[in-house]
């Protein structure tokens, strides 16, 4: 009978067998990765999450110099204006689009002006 009024001892052991496990898992993945065996995953979310500036959809490098475009305009109505567009985004960024459709980003860096967004002409004008 008093073999089953104390639970205590089962428990402690069943949740440190619990621990030692995540531990030993965490330990593999540290190895693992000290010893280079995430590269393919870390190419996989290279090429997932940063494709915007090296990317190959051209949908989203319009829609981001749109925002650019707008937001030019914004610092064209400050005091010294027309320096800060020149060094704006919609000036200075440039994407590498899959111009042809064969699935891959072009070698050719294209502005927004170059991709076509519209902008007002005085904004164009000082980005060259």
């Amino acid at each position: 009978m008093r073999l089953m009024e104390n639970k205590r001892g089962a428990e402690l052991t069943l949740n440190t067998v619990i621990i030692a496990a995540l531990v030993v898992l965490v330990l593999v993945f540290v190895i693992v990765f000290f010893l280079g065996g995430f590269g393919g995953l870390t190419e996989t979310f290279k090429n997932t999450f940063w494709k915007t500036t090296s990317g190959t959809d051209i949908s989203l490098a319009v829609e981001n110099c749109k925002s650019y475009c707008q937001r030019a305009q914004d610092l064209l109505e400050l005091p010294r204006g027309e320096n800060l567009v020149s060094s704006s985004s919609y000036c200075q960024q440039t994407f590498k689009v899959d111009k042809d459709g064969d699935g891959v980003a072009d070698d050719t860096e294209y502005s927004c002006s170059q991709l076509g967004v519209p902008c007002s002409q005085e904004i164009i004008a000082i980005c060259g």
